[in-house]
Parts: structure tokens; C-alpha cells; sequence
């Protein structure tokens, strides 16, 4: 599947650069203005995570590492300001969505008594916000550009422990940690088909760092034992869409 969004996207890429061709010299195009803006495409996620302390028991454990990946239709909305000097153009654009993405995977492997770790790795999405700073060279009606900024996201990391393996019992775990803040890179192309509307394609690289997952654990001998994980997480998207230029 991803190989068929990469393939549509980058044609969307030359579709949109081989268009300039046909735009004549004497009707420049001036990039310089407010604009909104709405995309839909495909995004994977990779949220890598660590457990160094308790691996779902009471013993001394080597750190078991292990990740949870997703993949979902994304949409978001943009509002932005571009200013163009000559063929250079410079903006900010500030962007709202939704990180679409659900999955789960227990911990891989078996711990030093044999038994297979219970503890599972869960990614929930969730809103986010974005600013940044695009610098892109105008080629009449088309314009490429590089972006590159914060985004803040109230998704969620989890590990959930059913502590079903003795001597737990009934002891489980629920520890959470909001995403929270990252940076943003991404590239991309936009046409504009008249004074107002522009297409756009545009790939976005989201990487929110370590986000720590803490948690208290409940019942069995583990009865108020606090737990700390972490996880990185990653989120790549490809999307197209439409802008309307005021």
C-alpha cells in the first residue's frame, strides 16, 4: 500500500512541476498573500518502545525493546502567510489534524524464568497542532518549497500489563504519557491554477522524541510499585490537497 501512495504522490510531484511550463512570461504569478487550506492522504507511525526497569515483574530483567507501527487516511487543515522577493518565496503556516492511528503489540520474547512477557505497547492518536517556517523558489505558477517547525500532539503512549504470569496474580499496569511536543521537516509543491485556487502535494516528517509512560501498579505484590517506560515515536506522512489564496 505504501508503495502505491509514494508512487501517486510523486507523480502528483511532476504533474505539478511540469506545469509551469505552460504558464507565459507575461502573466507572473505573485505567491504573496494569506491563504487556507485543507489535504487528505496516507501516514505510518512507528513508536518505539523501552522498558528498562520492570518488564512486568519484580525481578532484575535485561531492557526489553520492541515496537508498535500503524498506518492510516489522514486529512488536516492549514492557514498561512507567503511573501515573495523575487523567485524566492518565504511563509508560515500553521496546521491542525488528527494523528489517525491505533495499534498494540506485547512485548516480544520470553523473560529469565521462561515465562513470555504479558506487558503490550499501545499507541492512541490524537489531536495536533503545528507552526512552521517555509522557504520555497517559485517557478511562475509553481512553487517548491521546504518546511520545517514544531508540532505538539495530545496522543497517547500506553503499556498496559495484565500481570497474568506468577507471582503476579491479579497485579496489573496502565501507565501513560501524552506525545506531547516535536519538530516538523517536510517538502513539497503547489500549482496554482488561478489568482485563488492552488493545487498541492507535500510529504511531512513528524518526530515527537522519547515520551515518558508512568504508572502505578495495582494489586498482586506489585500493589503501589511505580512504573517507568518510555517510547519514541515517528509519524510520516504523503498528502495532496487544495489551498484558496486571498
Amino acid at each position: 500500500m505504501k508503495a502505491y501512495v509514494r508512487g501517486g504522490f510523486l507523480a502528483g510531484m511532476m504533474c505539478l512541476s511540469v506545469s509551469a511550463v505552460s504558464a507565459t512570461e507575461n502573466d507572473i504569478y505573485d505567491w504573496s498573500g494569506t491563504y487556507i487550506g485543507v489535504d487528505v492522504g496516507y501516514g505510518w507511525s512507528k513508536a518505539d518502545f523501552s522498558d528498562t526497569e520492570y518488564n512486568g515483574s519484580g525481578g532484575v530483567f535485561p531492557p526489553v525493546y520492541w515496537d508498535v507501527k500503524s498506518d492510516r487516511i489522514m486529512a488536516a487543515g492549514q492557514l498561512g502567510y507567503n511573501r515573495q522577493y523575487g523567485s524566492t518565496v518565504v511563509g508560515l503556516e500553521g496546521e491542525i489534524g488528527y494523528l489517525n492511528f491505533d495499534g498494540a503489540r506485547l512485548q516480544p520474547g520470553t523473560d529469565l524464568l521462561g515465562d513470555p512477557y504479558d506487558a503490550s505497547g499501545v499507541f492512541e492518536g490524537g489531536w495536533y497542532l503545528g507552526l512552521g517556517a517555509r522557504l520555497g523558489y517559485a517557478l511562475d505558477r509553481t512553487l517548491l518549497y521546504l518546511k520545517a517547525g514544531g508540532v505538539y500532539s495530545t496522543a497517547d503512549m500506553r503499556v498496559v500489563d495484565r500481570c497474568v504470569i506468577a507471582p503476579c496474580g491479579v497485579g496489573t499496569l496502565n501507565a501513560t504519557g501524552e506525545v506531547g511536543w516535536g519538530y516538523q521537516l517536510g517538502a513539497g509543491a503547489e500549482h496554482a491554477l488561478d489568482e485563488n485556487w492552488i493545487v498541492k502535494a507535500h510529504y511531512t516528517y513528524f518526530d515527537f522524541g522519547s515520551t515518558d509512560i508512568n504508572g502505578i501498579g495495582v494489586g498482586g505484590p506489585f500493589q503501589g510499585v511505580p512504573y517507568h517506560l518510555s517510547a519514541d515515536l515517528v509519524v510520516q506522512m504523503v498528502r495532496m490537497g487544495i489551498n484558496y489564496k486571498f
